[in-house]
């Protein structure tokens, strides 16, 4: 599990990532949880996975996945119970400079002291 409160001061919440991998089906499963000191509001929030500048990505008519080609493989990620989308980013993989890249978002409202956002990766 990996955690931080970098939201603790002006959001009163913490963010908390589980990720279990299964080596023999190329899957990854991960949750994001937010969790709240109290009640939380309706608050707004947006988690993003960073690509690498030379994957290819598209996102499904059912709105649910999103392809992802990075050279010879194909993954699908997916997020059943939030918005899923893509945008435009930067990428500063290399010293003193940068390339636009893509990027995966899971976006949706807090609604509870705690909101568990699950998400898979999974190869195709």
């Amino acid at each position: 599990m990996l955690a931080h409160d970098g939201y603790l001061k002006r959001y009163n919440l913490y963010y908390e990532r589980e990720i279990e991998f299964y080596p023999e089906n190329n899957k990854l499963i991960g949750c994001d949880k937010i969790k709240g000191v109290k009640m939380l509001p309706n608050l707004k929030f947006d988690i993003r996975f960073h690509l690498d500048p030379s994957a290819k990505i598209m996102k499904t008519q059912n709105n649910k996945s999103i392809f992802i080609e990075y050279e010879t493989e194909g993954w699908k990620f997916s997020c059943e119970d939030y918005h899923i989308n893509i945008d435009n980013g930067l990428y500063f993989g290399k010293k003193n400079s940068y390339i636009e890249n893509q990027n995966i978002f899971i976006s949706g409202i807090t609604n509870s002291q705690n909101n568990n956002i699950k998400w898979e990766l999974i190869k195709i």
